[in-house]
């Protein structure tokens, strides 16, 4: 007996005829929405290790800089005797001086009113760019800072590994921290970020073919023309041969 529920089956289970007019996934188009995803995904690293192998403590701070003692080698006499035996002479503790200049760890965030209004309402926005800007600007310092104990305190950020610097809008790098080595030279640089090169080569005379003489220090700089002392030159690595 045929009925009206097993008529609808049928006619369900008739077969696709291809060539024939009708509604397709592209002729309904215009009625799908987009589907969001209810989180934002975090494609940067975050993790700052060595952070927490350092005991932080507040200290008084005044002046230009601020100069300490550090204790950088040992008395190299102590060594093992039978009876009665030589033993070396005397050794002495190493000590040096250190400066560390008045320098601050600053960031910027810039927001205008359409903006924090646009994004209010989760009907807007993933986020709010008010606490989007603000909680990860909080992330971009620890990064900063992350870099700054790991460095040598004079924000070089690579060495720029050009024997015949030109005017090209591409420099290669590499040391990067000033360490010599040529793997991952852009490690600390960031897409868009503001350095300053020190590049008194350029000022050279073209009879000057040595690599040391064409090795420039990248720094972190805020205005991009900002001006960037040279360090004294015993302070700095010895680069690399040609």
């Amino acid at each position: 007996m045929l009925t009206l529920g097993s008529a609808l089956l049928s006619l369900l289970a008739l077969p696709v005829l291809f060539g024939m007019a009708g509604a397709t996934t592209q002729t309904v188009s215009g009625l799908y929405k987009t589907y969001y995803e209810d989180f934002v995904a975090e494609q940067t690293n975050n993790k700052f290790p060595f952070k927490g192998l350092f005991k932080w403590e507040a200290v008084e701070y005044a002046g230009q800089d601020v100069q300490y003692n550090a204790h950088v080698s040992r008395n190299i006499s102590p060594m093992w005797v039978g009876e009665g035996g030589a033993f070396a002479e005397a050794g002495n503790q190493g000590s040096i001086k250190l400066s560390i200049g008045q320098r601050k760890l600053m960031a910027r965030v810039r927001m205008t009113s359409e903006a924090l209004q646009d994004s209010m309402r989760s009907k807007g926005a993933f986020r709010q760019a008010r606490k989007d800007e603000m909680n990860r600007l909080i992330d971009d310092i620890a990064r900063m800072e992350e870099y700054s104990i790991t460095s040598d305190g004079r924000g070089v950020l690579a060495l720029i590994d050009d024997t015949t610097p030109t005017t090209g809008t591409t420099i290669t790098v590499d040391a990067p921290g000033g360490i010599t080595g040529d793997d991952f030279g852009n490690r600390f640089f960031l897409p868009g970020m503001y350095v300053a090169a020190d590049m008194a080569i350029l000022a050279l005379k073209a009879s000057v073919k040595t690599a040391e003489a064409a090795y420039a220090h990248v720094r972190a700089a805020c205005p991009p023309d900002a001006s960037v002392p040279t360090p004294p030159s015993s302070t700095l690595p010895t680069p690399e041969a040609a």
